[in-house]
């Protein structure tokens, strides 16, 4: 029984102090509600510290309860972290992008001279973008092409890029529509000025 209880204990809480440790240490990005697949594990765990006893007093009338309130609870945490997020942070969640995306790629392509291609934001802004237009432009993830090695060599001289990004206004930045006044977005043509069409995303 207590090696039962042991190894539940480490199925629940070893990932919990290790992702906390990376993100503490290491400064690695740790995602919004990354621990809710564990919360089973972890509240299993958690009631091995309750009495036997205890736990046959607790109606299950209120038990159901209980645990309708944590999932409403949960569900208005999430909506009011996306909304406070859309207004001054560069990590949106996705439903925010997938609303100005195409309006903002259809106006690229026209500067473009051509499809896009590569596109550079911020992390979450990149990849959602990337997978709500049609051609898929390869996301560079926070404009460090270090950290985005799918990106083929020599693609952006040759197809151009478009920038997503927190910059002061200027010429050719143009306003994120529906987004927060920092965020405008802006190309850079390919060196030859003629752009790539088609499925032609390697060089």
């Amino acid at each position: 029984m207590q090696q039962g209880r042991l190894l539940l204990w480490c199925w629940a809480m070893v990932p919990l102090a290790f992702v906390c440790a990376m993100a503490l240490l290491g400064g690695s990005t740790v995602r919004p509600h990354w621990a809710i697949p564990m919360a089973l594990w972890i509240i299993a765990a958690l009631s091995t510290l309750v009495p036997e006893r205890g736990l046959l007093f607790v109606a299950r009338r209120r038990f159901i309860g209980l645990l309708v309130l944590v999932q409403l609870i949960l569900a208005a945490e999430l909506l009011w972290s996306e909304s406070r997020s859309a207004v001054a942070a560069a990590r949106w969640g996705q439903p925010m992008v997938q609303r100005w995306a195409n309006a903002v790629a259809e106006a690229a392509r026209l500067e473009l001279g051509g499809e896009i291609r590569v596109v550079i934001a911020p992390e979450t802004v990149a990849s959602t973008f990337a997978l709500a237009v049609r051609e898929r432009p390869y996301p560079v993830l926070d404009g460090r092409l270090e950290i985005s090695p799918w990106v083929p060599n020599g693609l952006i001289e040759r197809c151009g890029v478009l920038f997503i990004v927190f910059e002061p206004p200027g010429p050719g930045r143009h306003p994120v529509p529906g987004g927060p006044a920092e965020m405008i977005w802006r190309t850079v043509p390919a060196l030859d000025g003629k752009g790539c069409r088609g499925n032609d995303k390697a060089p």
